[in-house]
């Protein structure tokens, strides 16, 4: 079965400390990163053309413009995720020339306090919008924010950032696993799969206070924040939007059979070093027995139960 959809971490070198960060023992592995042309040859061999360049931060190689141009040239359409803090050694002209026909996603998570707060790094903000205007009115750029506690009520402030630097797309991801309810019903699914998992182990996701408030709340900001972006040229795309409006349903496999908007998205996930590896929406620690086998699965060509919440649900 083809994927839908390419995503490559394409290193693990990362300026930031994330709040939310659910990479963070894979970034401090160590090891020789893979050659860019290698890279370019596993993601066009996995026969999609919709391709997704991750890290750690992907800008942080100096030599993902090669990346970028081998796909181009195969005709693949790239989408870089970044938080803006690129290597001093990139090539910025080159750079925007091999990602003229692509897109960039640049987070940014809060007005300049609370964006350098999440991500751990003194005036990141600054950096990133230093970054991102190299490329405003020359490429498709967006932003993309993880909604959580933290800044369910300054998503304003992030249109306003938006609307200033000539960017005229935001998309709000959420956290997830984060009532008992959710963190529950994927123990279930895990269980299935494995019986002999130990969640409090063996998962990368744990009940958390991070985003305990009220889901008509939540809504409530949701379209606030719509509006408010369309008064200013902003479009906000909340993703994935059922199961945004809908949290409490966000594992029943039955609302995201007849709501998910990724039906049939079977997406293939590569680390830094190649190899295939879980999406980042089950959760699963890699390096423990049943992310390992979950891993040797997926290589094989299957079609996990707990893939079916995401992948070619039925």
């Amino acid at each position: 079965m083809r994927p839908g959809q390419t995503f490559f971490e394409i290193t693990r070198n990362c300026p930031l400390n994330c709040s939310m960060c659910l990479l963070k023992t894979e970034l401090k592995k160590k090891g020789k990163e893979l050659a860019a042309l290698d890279i370019a040859e596993i993601i066009i061999s996995a026969g999609n053309r919709q391709v997704t360049l991750t890290g750690g931060e992907p800008f942080f190689r100096k030599d993902i413009d090669q990346i970028i141009s081998r796909l181009s040239n195969a005709n693949h359409s790239i989408s870089v995720l970044t938080s803006g803090i690129s290597n001093n050694a990139l090539d910025i002209n080159k750079l925007k020339t091999v990602l003229k026909k692509h897109s960039i996603c640049v987070s940014i998570d809060g007005d300049y306090e609370l964006h350098d707060e999440i991500r751990g790094r003194k005036n990141c903000l600054r950096d990133s919008l230093l970054f991102i205007n190299n490329f405003v009115n020359k490429m498709n750029v967006g932003v993309q924010t993880v909604v959580q506690r933290d800044n369910i009520n300054e998503l304003k402030d992030i249109v306003d950032i938006c609307a200033r630097n000539d960017i005229h797309r935001l998309t709000l991801n959420f956290e997830r696993y984060n009532t008992p309810a959710e963190y529950e019903s994927l123990c279930r699914l895990i269980k299935a799969y494995s019986p002999a998992v130990n969640p409090e182990r063996d998962l990368s996701c744990y009940i958390t206070e991070n985003f305990n408030v009220d889901s008509d709340y939540i809504k409530g900001k949701i379209f606030e924040t719509i509006r408010y972006g369309l008064k200013l040229g902003v479009l906000v795309f909340p993703f994935p939007y059922k199961w945004a409006l809908h949290p409490e349903l966000y594992y029943e496999r039955e609302f995201i059979g007849k709501n998910c908007l990724l039906l049939k998205n079977n997406s293939a996930y590569f680390d830094a070093d190649g190899k295939r590896i879980i999406c980042t929406n089950i959760r699963i620690k890699r390096d423990s027995e049943v992310g390992k086998k979950i891993c040797t699965d997926i290589s094989s060509g299957k079609l996990l139960p707990v893939c079916k919440r995401c992948c070619n649900c039925i």
